[in-house]
C-alpha cells in the first residue's frame, strides 16, 4: 500500500465517478476500466525488461516499486501487472498474478465471483496500445489457453502477504504532490460506460 498507489487510486475513483469498486460488478469493472484509461491518459507505457543471468544461468529481471512505474511512466508485463493489481487491491479488489513462460498479467476477481484478466502491455507505447476492451479479451483470450495448456501459476496476491513470502518494503514517505511532480495528471470523468 505504497503511498503513490493510494494517491493514483483516488485519482482513479474521482475519475470513474465514484464507483464502489468492491460493491458490484458493474462498479468493479467501471473502476478497474478507469484504473488502465488512466494510465493509457497518462502515457504509462510498456518497457521491454533489462533481464540477467543469475548464478544458476536462469534469467532474471529487475522489478520496479510502484511509485517507480509511475515515476518513469513505464515499467516490464511484471511491473505493470503488479501496478493493476495493486490499484484493485487498494479498493478492495481481490487481485490476482497470472504468471506464464515469459509474461505476467493481472487478474481482477470480481465481486461477482468472476476473473478479469487485463493483458497490462497493452499501454503497449505510441503505435501498439489497446483501448481497455481489447486488454481484457487479449487478457481472457491468454487466461484461457495458458489454463488449457496448464502452463501457469495464478498467485494470490493476498494469500501470499498472508504466508509471509512477500515482505512489506520500508518505504520513505512520499510528498502529497509526488504523482503531481511525476506528469501524472488528475483526469476526472473518463469516459467509463460503453455508450
Amino acid at each position: 500500500m505504497d503511498d503513490a498507489v493510494k494517491q493514483f487510486a483516488g485519482y482513479v475513483s474521482e475519475a470513474s465517478g465514484g464507483a464502489a469498486a468492491a460493491g458490484s460488478t458493474e462498479d468493479a469493472v467501471r473502476w478497474l476500466k478507469a484504473a488502465y484509461l488512466m494510465q493509457l491518459a497518462n502515457n504509462v507505457v510498456y518497457q521491454t525488461p533489462s533481464g540477467f543471468l543469475t548464478k544458476d544461468h536462469s534469467s532474471g529481471q529487475d522489478i520496479k516499486y510502484l511509485r517507480d512505474v509511475f515515476r518513469d511512466k513505464s515499467g516490464t508485463c511484471i511491473d505493470l501487472a503488479i501496478t493493476y493489481a495493486a490499484l484493485a487491491e487498494s479498493v478492495g479488489l481481490q487481485a490476482n498474478l497470472m504468471v506464464v513462460p515469459g509474461h505476467t498479467f493481472a487478474a481482477i476477481r470480481l465481486p461477482g465471483g468472476d476473473l478479469l484478466p487485463v493483458e497490462n502491455t497493452g499501454l503497449g507505447g505510441s503505435n501498439q496500445r489497446l483501448n481497455f476492451e481489447q486488454a481484457v479479451e487479449i487478457g481472457a483470450k491468454n487466461f484461457r489457453k495458458y489454463l488449457d495448456e496448464g502452463l501457469y501459476y495464478l498467485v494470490n496476491v493476498e494469500e501470499q502477504w498472508t504466508v509471509g513470502r512477500v515482505p512489506n518494503p520500508e518505504l520513505q514517505a512520499l510528498n502529497v504532490d509526488f504523482l503531481e511532480k511525476s506528469g501524472i495528471k488528475r483526469l476526472g470523468g473518463l469516459q467509463t460506460h460503453s455508450d
